[in-house]
């Protein structure tokens, strides 16, 4: 189980669609088979379009999990065995017992599968039901609407918007939409997660 000070143990997730493991430089050559695909960060606060930076972004989330400020996961896509994104857990509060979920992405060719709400069903599961945390919260940008409606699908609730808060990697001020799950609703989430799969595409 991570705590305050410690990351160091290997966290490894799975259900029917997914399956979620620590990020490592051995993900690499999986990455590159859709990580320049300009989709993918039409929202995001960084920008991936070359092999250097998709080394940057590796060794930056190893780098943040052995300091104890980020896990970040390799989704994979079980029926294909191929990577299909990332997700990380970020801005860790232990004392408050909260924790966000967040650097998402998926593989643009893969959305509509499951892929992104499986893998946040079991982020949700390990901040719940293992490290015992009362609260998961999103951040999303406000032109997001995809996103926004995938939250807001699966259960969780929306808070409010800070204006003006994140420069994207083009320049653009974001206001940032927060959404949260609480540990008291999430029995709830996983009734309503058990109905989107039968709106997944196969």
């Amino acid at each position: 189980m991570l705590t305050e000070n410690d990351f160091s143990e290997n966290i490894f997730l799975e259900n029917d669609i997914v399956a979620l493991r620590p990020i490592s430089e051995a993900d690499t050559d999986g990455f590159k088979k859709f990580i320049y695909d300009e989709r993918i960060w039409d929202f995001y606060i960084m920008k991936i379009s070359s092999e250097e930076d998709v080394i940057r972004f590796i060794g930056s989330s190893i780098k943040s999990r052995e300091k104890a400020l980020r896990y970040g996961f390799t989704i994979t896509e079980k029926k294909t065995g191929e990577i299909a994104g990332s997700m990380s857990f970020l801005n860790f509060s232990f004392h408050d017992k909260r924790v966000e979920i967040g650097g998402s992405f998926v593989n643009p060719e893969k959305r509509g599968t499951g892929i992104n709400q499986a893998a946040k069903i079991l982020m949700l599961g390990y901040a719940f039901d293992v490290l015992d945390f009362e609260r998961v919260e999103f951040k999303t940008d406000y032109y997001n609407a995809p996103a926004r409606g995938g939250l807001e699908k699966l259960g969780a609730r929306y808070e409010g918007a800070l204006r003006s808060h994140t420069v994207m990697h083009d320049g653009r001020r974001r206001d940032t939409l927060y959404y949260s799950v609480l540990k008291s609703e999430f029995e709830v989430v996983k009734k309503i997660y058990s109905l989107n799969t039968a709106s997944f595409k196969k």
